[in-house]
């Protein structure tokens, strides 16, 4: 049974796929499935919509349900999708320690770029311009592997552990 404290509203952010309101766990078992659909385009990124279900016996002769799993919560969300225009601009570090100079993010190369991309020159104050890649499912940063010149030498510069945004 759906408890009525969930925050999600049905067939506004899901939809039930199981339309029965029982479930049963069947005889040596420890679980059964309740299906449903999130219906992600009508959830904003953070919003977050839960759905919680309440478990309960039917007959007495049932075997009795732990209070630790009484309830089951769900909670409903979308990741931030990437768009480059947010990160356009002319950028100072704010780093600790360091004070390096303005740097600016671009949407575009000579060559051009993946849409999932953006490219920041002046990358370490030496002129340099490097490409970093976002992953919208997962909302991973990462700085591929790549050749930057730098006050006239090359450098290859790589990631060195993970990020987010």
């Amino acid at each position: 049974m759906i408890d009525p404290s969930s925050t999600a509203v049905p067939n506004v952010h899901y939809r039930m796929i199981t339309t029965t309101p029982n479930v049963t766990i069947a005889p040596n078992s420890s679980f059964a499935f309740i299906y449903f659909e999130v219906l992600a385009d009508n959830i904003n990124p953070g919003e977050v919509w839960r759905l919680k279900f309440n478990i309960s016996g039917v007959q007495q002769s049932d075997v009795q349900i732990s209070e630790n799993y009484r309830t089951f919560t769900r909670a409903m969300r979308t990741l931030c999708p990437f768009n480059r225009a947010n990160f356009l601009g002319t950028y100072s570090v704010t780093e600790p320690g360091y004070a390096g100079s303005p740097y600016d993010v671009v949407s575009t190369a000579p060559t051009g770029i993946a849409a999932n991309a953006i490219q920041i020159s002046n990358f370490w104050d030496f002129g340099g311009v490097v490409r970093y890649e976002f992953n919208p499912a997962s909302n991973a940063v990462t700085l591929p592997t790549q050749d930057v010149v730098m006050g006239g030498v090359t450098y290859v510069v790589a990631q060195n552990g993970s990020a987010t945004y």
